[in-house]
């Protein structure tokens, strides 16, 4: 006779677990320790992480995920239950020596921020499918296939959670540079040293030994060069940014409005950088020094006043742009009434100076191949309701 099949413990299950999706073995006495604290009897923690770090060593945590992580599990725990549940929150990823080789650079151009947020449009897209393919259809199962149930309005939310975790990929995939100026060292130090006192008076600021140094000022004002080049990095790109690329399986209407929407909270930001105490001392200390020839230039060579007002014509046109409805839509009355509001915002394009033509044809263009994939969508899961009404109610409820 066959051996039945040994019980795991939790214990057990994790090990296993770690080791076939993310080829690792849970070693170590902060790790050990970990474990144990979240299976003991009486824990309130009712999720552990486990991840690959960057140098490929194990980290467990019941509190937070590293952003960054070349593969993670999540084991999650009902109430008192014994029984876990495992979720892959990013597949395991091996680094080869060119891939190492490019993560070196990305760190050094990028810095500690561009390098925590590699691993973000991954898991993103992770999750994006998560709610799609499995959250979504789940649900589906459990409603009653005759009448509407208080389960159709979770459906919907899961929807817009699939809508929403694809803008926040894109997001994280945007090549919208943010702008950071840094100042000199030793301004970045006055200014903080006098917080909430006016960056004006450089001799009660003990700077007036710095007007007269040439070296200083001109360490200063190459700097402020470097400041115009980076703002006019983001003001060209209202002008000089095609329209995303279409294709029957891509969501470059989404895209479209993505992009807009995040550029105006990019260019937004820059008048506050351009306040920062730091910032306002280097331009008075230049002025002060009569070198006039970068500060006319930061007011009036980066393009910022013209890229904000292209850019926030634009986006007030795109923000309510029903895209994301359409997207959204899980039958044919969401379908109708996501296209009707599409057909009644376009007229709005008349009153934008600035989003011509030939843009708001590609938008439409778009927005068509959204409209087909939801169609098709809609008679996979739901073909009942269309293919074996008669024709009068079809004419009456579907055709428009």
């Amino acid at each position: 006779m066959g051996k039945g099949r040994r019980e795991q413990s939790p214990k057990d299950f994790i090990r296993l677990a770690s080791e076939l999706h993310l080829d690792v073995t849970l070693e170590g006495d902060k790790v050990v320790e970990t474990i144990d604290t979240f299976l003991r009897e009486g824990s309130q923690d009712v999720r552990l992480f486990v991840w690959v770090d960057s140098s490929e060593a194990v980290g467990v945590s019941t509190t937070a995920l590293p952003p960054s992580n070349n593969g993670a599990l999540a084991f999650l725990r009902v109430g008192q239950s014994p029984t876990l549940q495992c979720m892959t929150l990013q597949g395991r990823s091996y680094a080869t020596g060119e891939d190492e080789k490019v993560a070196e650079d990305s760190a050094e151009i990028e810095g500690e921020e561009g390098a925590a947020s590699a691993g973000q449009p991954a898991t993103l897209e992770l999750l994006q499918l998560f709610a799609r393919h499995c959250f979504v259809p789940i649900v589906q199962a459990l409603q009653d296939d005759k009448e509407a149930t208080s389960l159709d309005n979770l459906e919907d939310k899961l929807r817009e959670l699939d809508i929403a975790l694809g803008q926040a990929r894109r997001l994280a995939l945007s090549k919208i540079p943010k702008v950071k100026l840094i100042a000199d060292p030793v301004i970045a130090e006055v200014a903080a040293k006098n917080e909430g006192k006016s960056m004006e008076d450089i001799d009660a600021l003990g700077l007036s030994d710095k007007v007269q140094d040439d070296e200083f000022l001109n360490t200063i004002q190459n700097g402020v060069t470097q400041w115009i080049v980076q703002i006019r990095k983001l003001t060209t790109l209202p002008t000089t940014t095609s329209f995303p690329a279409i294709d029957s399986s891509g969501n470059a209407d989404l895209e479209e409005i993505s992009f807009w929407t995040q550029l105006e909270e990019a260019l937004k930001e820059v008048p506050v950088e351009l306040q920062k105490p730091e910032v306002l001392l280097t331009l008075n200390l230049l002025k002060a020094a009569k070198r006039f020839l970068a500060t006319i230039a930061l007011d009036n060579n980066t393009g910022l006043d013209q890229a904000l007002g292209h850019t926030s014509d634009v986006a007030h046109f795109l923000r309510h742009y029903p895209a994301p409805q359409l997207e959204a839509a899980r039958d044919w009355d969401q379908f109708s009434e996501a296209v009707i509001a599409i057909m009644d915002h376009f007229p709005k394009v008349r009153s934008s100076r600035y989003y011509d033509l030939q843009r708001c044809a590609k938008l439409l263009e778009a927005t068509t191949f959204t409209m087909n994939r939801r169609m098709v969508s809609i008679l996979r899961e739901q073909p009942e309701p269309i293919l074996f009404m008669g024709y009068s109610e079809y004419e009456a409820d579907i055709y428009y």
